[in-house]
């Protein structure tokens, strides 16, 4: 259970704080980690027997940091009805302050006993009217004020409320009314949401499994399961019982606060765009062990290890795969609204081990790159060749739309669909082709195998493992070939999770033999009119079909009946014997295989035809 997990993870953070009081435990900083802008309405307030005095002296701000969040007293609230106190994030927007005016004042004016907080009730009555009455300026100088801020500094900015009598400034946090909102908030209010009140007594907590005289029923940190919508609440859709779905008494609920609060300023982290909180467990709970854990991923961002300013993604987790499997992790990637700052989960990946992670991130990665195709492939800065090394970009190049259902797969195992794969891959392509014909000339089909034999060598795409590839064709004299077929045939057996059955090599090889017939016009014509019969790279059987007569005459056309003859050959035996089976092949497959081809042909040229 992800909760028991981050519940641990806030006794440890707790511990270390040392917190005083409730207020202090549930204060949140706006921007943690981060100084950030305070804007301040101050107001100067006297003290007489005539009772207290309000006047709006000005607009004032200052630095907020981790040092002195605790005065500000914020808590982040709801998107209407604002936040917890009158300390609230701000962008400029007249909004805000039309909430603190007309919503936020009323309400805690209406709720809180005059009794018992005085005199503190009637500062806020006092500070009430005049804010009222000086509304406009004080929006006209809240405006010119940040409208001066630059732009950095707007994307972090708060804004609350200071007041300065005649021998002390008193803040937010100095009110014991705001104190109690944020405490109750922190604990009491995790039973309170949507207007509604959801408390058990007597039962057990989901997280501890313990009976507990009082249970919330909307303290869990990351939604898992909503209560906002009719039919996710038990009891024939009341929200009053959803504390019956997920029990969590007061103690785990602060708990489960505080370890939220630890993963969200620690434990985020992006991969290729996605953001994810990781969420470690250890096999056996011991409180010692899981510190051991927690200081061994912190060290990894406290390090220079994978924090250059373009690291690669994969590090983080390969520096995980050379840990021991005591401990697995969570991993639950989501979505941030840019508004609200609410999360919605994409996708939850449980309990990953170490030894999981060294399979995805080094051992297959390792076996794809040693294959020769890979070698030497393009320039870097020093005009030296380097080779094409797998990453999860490649992979995310291709499968941009079902990325969380690869990374799922990748994680857990299952098998994915092939048809997908190539419909995937294809769509990329041909769009890199049709940019291809208006210069780009990265087409990307390497990456696309290489992409796909990452695929097979994890054991996660169907492949025919009983299939062993046999050379059916007589060699002829290759000293005189245009091709070396013996290289042609080392490359189809050395890769067999590509080729596990014979018409692929075929669709592979007629591939090399149109690339053939592109060049010899390309060098003749300077132009390419054949790759009109391609169709944009949307390719079946009947099309084929016509490609493979068409090339073979423009070939005998522009050199000779017996040109690339150990090529022929070898379409015909693979291609041509076999093209019966590809009318139930889906087209997507049959495009990719020849335009593998298409594009990689040149390879199996021998020295005196590529000059």
């Amino acid at each position: 259970m992800q909760d028991r997990a981050i519940a641990n993870i806030g006794r440890i953070y707790l511990s270390k704080l040392g917190f005083n009081s409730p207020f202090e435990l549930y204060t949140q900083n706006m921007f943690p980690g981060e100084n950030y802008k305070m804007i301040l309405i101050t107001f100067a307030l006297t003290d007489s027997e005539a009772g207290i005095s309000c006047t709006f002296k000005d607009i004032d701000i200052e630095i907020a940091s981790e040092k002195n969040y605790l005065k500000y007293a914020y808590r982040k609230g709801s998107a209407n009805g604002g936040d917890i106190t009158f300390t609230t994030k701000f962008s400029g927007d007249e909004k805000k302050l039309k909430t603190i005016v007309h919503k936020q004042f009323p309400n805690i004016l209406n709720k809180i006993n005059s009794q018992d907080y005085p005199k503190e009730f009637e500062i806020l009555k006092a500070v009430e009217a005049s804010l009222s009455e000086n509304y406009s300026r004080i929006l006209s100088e809240l405006n010119e004020l940040y409208s001066n801020l630059d732009r950095t500094e707007k994307t972090k900015t708060g804004l609350s409320f200071l007041f300065r009598f005649s021998e002390e400034t008193k803040y937010i946090g100095d009110f014991e009314i705001f104190k109690n909102a944020v405490s109750y908030s922190g604990t009491e209010g995790k039973a309170v949401k949507y207007e509604t009140t959801s408390k058990g007594e007597n039962s057990i907590c989901s997280v501890c499994l313990k009976e507990r005289p009082e249970l919330h029923g909307f303290a869990s940190p990351f939604k898992f399961y909503t209560v906002d919508k009719r039919g996710f609440a038990s009891n024939f859709f009341k929200r009053e019982c959803s504390w019956k779905n997920y029990p969590i008494c007061p103690e785990c609920g602060t708990l489960l606060e505080f370890g939220k609060k630890y993963i969200e300023n620690n434990f985020k982290r992006y991969f290729y765009g996605k953001s994810y909180y990781l969420i470690p467990k250890l096999i056996v709970e011991d409180q010692t062990e899981l510190e051991k854990v927690l200081h061994m991923i912190n060290k990894y961002n406290d390090s220079s290890y994978g924090q250059t300013e373009k690291k690669i993604e994969d590090t983080f987790f390969e520096y995980i795969s050379k840990k021991e499997n005591y401990f697995n992790l969570d991993l639950l990637f989501f979505e941030e609204d840019a508004t609200t700052k609410a999360i919605k989960i994409k996708l939850m990946i449980e309990e990953i081990f170490p030894s999981r992670f060294k399979k995805i991130f080094s051992e297959i990665p390792c076996l794809v790159n040693e294959n020769i195709i890979y070698k030497e492939i393009f320039k870097n800065k020093n005009n030296e060749y380097d080779d094409l090394r797998f990453n999860f970009g490649i992979l995310k190049k291709y499968f941009e739309n079902s990325f969380y259902d690869i990374i799922y797969r990748i994680f857990t195992g299952e098998k994915i669909s092939a048809s997908m794969v190539y419909d995937s891959i294809m769509n990329v392509i041909r769009k890199n082709y049709k940019e291809k014909i208006s210069g780009n000339k990265n087409w990307g089909i390497l990456e696309a195998v290489m992409a796909l034999e990452y695929f097979h060598k994890l054991g996660i795409i169907e492949t025919d493992k009983n299939y062993k590839y046999e050379v059916q064709m007589e060699q002829i004299n290759e000293t005189k070939s245009s091709y070396d077929i013996e290289k042609l045939n080392k490359f189809i057996v050395e890769n067999k999770g590509l080729f596990d059955c014979d018409y692929k090599a075929g669709l592979f090889s007629l591939g090399m033999l149109v690339r053939v017939v592109l060049d010899i016009q390309n060098v003749n014509l300077n132009n390419t009119p054949f790759e009109k019969a391609l169709r944009g790279l949307n390719l079946n059987y009947e099309i084929l079909t016509r490609v493979y007569t068409e090339a073979i005459a423009k070939i005998s056309q522009y050199m000779n009946f017996y040109a690339y003859g150990n090529l022929k050959e070898f379409v015909n035996e693979y291609f041509v014997k076999t093209s019966y089976q590809l009318k139930t092949v889906p087209n997507s497959e049959i495009s990719f295989y020849f335009t593998a081809g298409l594009e990689m042909g040149n390879k199996f040229k021998n020295k005196k035809e590529n000059n």
